[in-house]
């Protein structure tokens, strides 16, 4: 029995077998795929209730031969959607930190006329994070057909990108993720002394700097699962709070970009 590294894998190695020897008993001329995802990561029961459906349909004419047999999986689907879903969220918030209150850091020490104008900039430096490098990438992989492979994260864009460019796209993955990684780090360090220097002075700006040190060192020797996880906790609890912030600062901001503010 092979073990799978995530729960995600499991989605893709369900079979699918022709059930041959259901259509010759009732006469059928027509092919009935049956998906097994008994075994999957959603797990079913309906397997039979759908061959006592079939032969009941069959016996009353309702099913003849050359009718075509779709089933509506609304539980798969429901669970496909939930995977999909907190995928996305949690990569999106990752991806361009929207909505987490790291950015304004950045942004505030921008030269501009008016805030709203540098508020306009980092929105749009969501849609191009997101919306266009992220799916480019999607797209890549996809047109590889390299989503059933078993491969996940960092591996599968390398396999992607493989297939088409050969060992070059690997290495070039990897150091992309290099510069991305590394830039991460400078950039989060940024935002968090800035932090230290408000909340407690600059003399907690060392200690700051070492436990940046300390935790850099231990997450390089973690699980990419557990760091992973760890990272998308901690954006969570990042989020809750700055939406409040946002909630209660939206009336001054709509003022602001109406040029109403005094």
């Amino acid at each position: 029995m092979p073990i799978l590294r995530s729960y995600y894998q499991d989605v893709y190695r369900s079979p699918v077998v022709r059930l041959d020897g259901y259509s010759g008993r009732h006469g059928l001329t027509s092919s009935i795929l049956a998906y097994l995802d008994f075994g999957g990561a959603t797990g079913t029961s309906k397997d039979g209730l759908a061959e006592t459906m079939l032969a009941f349909a069959t016996e009353r004419g309702a099913l003849q031969p050359g009718m075509p047999v779709v089933e509506a999986s609304s539980g798969s689907f429901g669970a496909a959607l939930k995977i999909a879903l907190s995928q996305c969220a949690k990569r999106g918030l990752f991806s361009n930190e929207a909505g987490m209150g790291s950015t304004p850091h950045a942004h505030a020490v921008a030269k501009v006329d008016k805030p709203e104008e540098q508020g306009i900039v980092a929105m749009i430096g969501v849609f191009l994070d997101t919306f266009v490098v992220l799916t480019l990438t999607a797209l890549v992989i996809l047109s590889t057909n390299s989503l059933g492979s078993g491969a996940e994260g960092v591996a599968l864009a390398q396999l992607a990108f493989s297939k088409v460019f050969g060992n070059f796209g690997g290495v070039f993955i990897a150091i992309c993720l290099l510069f991305f990684a590394f830039s991460t780090i400078i950039g989060w360090y940024f935002f968090g002394e800035q932090n230290i220097k408000y909340l407690f002075g600059q003399k907690a700006v060392k200690i700051y700097a070492l436990l940046v040190v300390i935790f850099v060192i231990i997450g390089s020797t973690l699980k990419v699962d557990l760091v992973w996880n760890l990272s998308d906790l901690f954006n969570g609890i990042m989020v809750f709070p700055n939406l409040l912030a946002l909630l209660a600062l939206s009336g001054l901001v709509v003022a602001i970009s109406r040029g109403k503010d005094k």
